[in-house]
C-alpha cells in the first residue's frame, strides 16, 4: 500500500506492468472515494512506466489524499506518482 497527501489539479500513478494470464484488481482511494481498477498488460513482455491511474480536474485550493492498495493477490509495483 502507498498513500500520500498533495495539492494540485491532477495525479498520475505509474506501475511496472507484468503480463498476466487474466486481469487482476487493485484499489485507488482518492479523497475518500474508492475505485476498484483492473490491471493487465496486453503483450508478452513487461512494460515499465505503465500508466495505471490518472485523475485531472481536481480542486487546486484543497489538499488531496490518494491511497493505492492491493487487497487481492496482484503483484502491484509502484513506479511513480506525478
Amino acid at each position: 500500500m502507498a498513500s500520500f497527501k498533495f495539492n494540485g489539479t491532477a495525479v498520475y500513478f505509474m506501475t511496472y506492468g507484468l503480463p498476466l494470464p487474466a486481469p487482476d484488481t487493485y484499489q485507488v482511494t482518492l479523497d475518500g472515494q474508492t475505485e476498484t481498477r483492473s490491471l493487465r498488460v496486453n503483450s508478452d513482455s513487461e512494460r515499465a512506466q505503465f500508466m495505471a491511474y490518472s485523475r485531472t480536474g481536481l480542486d487546486e485550493s484543497r489538499e488531496h489524499q490518494i491511497t493505492i492498495s492491493n487487497p487481492s493477490s496482484v503483484n502491484l509495483n509502484i513506479d511513480a506518482f506525478m
